[in-house]
């Protein structure tokens, strides 16, 4: 939550883009969003937006996203004030986040009942002039949203074949597509399988130090602590990767977190529709420090491609 608040606060400090100037909505229907009667500032239903982000292009347009009820909204900033990019409708997000034809609250996991929750709205990335990435936890993902209206775009998600060196198994990530095989999708499933094999380069244990058991979603090794990524957070793009952050809190009473990872996949910017899946060869990092949150793309005056990650610690609130 401590995330999600700090963010609001950001959001609001901005003139004319968030704060107490109306507004209204209902989780079922497209919110419907009315400028103010003074005109000096665009409503955003609800509380805690998670944020905002330009989007690419310098026209000036920027994604927001509204926490409750749930919308992604695409805003241009050249006014005096910001406007809606769209007929001043935006819709609503639908149950059902990744397009799969399974509400997110019903989608089981690894053949057992339904573990999954409905999707909690992260932060925004802006990917194109028309075109935004939002995380999402709960329902673990990186959903697509199209500007103006903020319609849920479909693209193409793929669960390439696993390796014969064993640096991928597609089993391990437990809500893509089946093995070898692509969905248009309006979501990239952020769900995977982590193991602490010998060979990694973090200890099995908690932020509170305490041993991690075997997932129950994840025993494709016997006898290996293993946890399934949890709290999606921020992302980045690195020419034709998607790198993105996952928090790994596991326990929000104790703020127990696992160790934080990143995950990598292949971003076809040139296809039509955009392609994506994780990269092969190397399909995840660990940070060195518990609970990562934001990442920003960098390149040094020698040409080197970084990619820089905010991590915020075993904290909570």
């Amino acid at each position: 939550m401590r995330r999600i608040l700090t963010l609001f606060i950001v959001a609001a400090a901005l003139p004319g883009i968030a704060g107490n100037c109306g507004g209204d909505g209902s989780g079922g229907d497209p919110p419907i969003f009315e400028r103010s009667s003074d005109g000096d500032c665009l409503p955003l239903i609800g509380k805690f937006p998670p944020g905002f982000d330009m989007l690419p292009g310098g026209a000036g347009h920027a994604v927001a996203v509204q926490f409750d009820p749930a919308a992604v909204v695409f805003t241009d900033l050249n006014g005096e004030r910001p406007s809606l990019l769209s007929d001043d409708v935006v819709l609503g997000v639908p149950p059902d986040t990744d397009g799969d034809g399974v509400n997110d609250d019903q989608q089981p996991l690894c053949d057992a009942n339904p573990r999954m929750r409905s999707a909690t709205m992260g932060i925004p990335f802006g990917v194109s002039p028309d075109l935004a990435f939002v995380a999402s936890s709960g329902y673990e993902q990186v959903m697509f949203f199209s500007s103006p209206r903020g319609a849920m775009e479909r693209l193409l998600v793929t669960n390439p074949d696993s390796t014969p060196d064993g640096s991928y198994h597609a089993e391990d990530y437990l809500l893509l597509p089946n093995e070898g095989e692509s969905e248009l999708w309006t979501a990239l499933s952020t769900k995977a399988c982590i193991y602490l094999t010998d060979d990694a380069p973090v200890d099995p244990v908690d932020s509170r130090n305490q041993p991690i058991g075997q997932d129950v979603c994840c025993n494709r090794i016997p006898d290996v602590p293993s946890y399934v990524t949890r709290f999606t957070a921020g992302m980045t793009r690195v020419g034709d990767r998607l790198f993105v952050a996952t928090s790994n809190l596991y326990r929000a009473s104790t703020a127990q977190f696992q160790p934080g990872t990143i995950l990598i996949y292949d971003f076809e910017f040139a296809a039509e529709p955009f392609e994506l899946q994780p990269h092969t060869s190397k399909p995840l990092l660990f940070t060195t420090g518990f609970n990562p949150i934001g990442m920003q793309s960098y390149r040094t005056k020698a040409g080197r491609d970084l990619v820089v990650v905010t991590g915020r610690g075993a904290i909570t609130l």
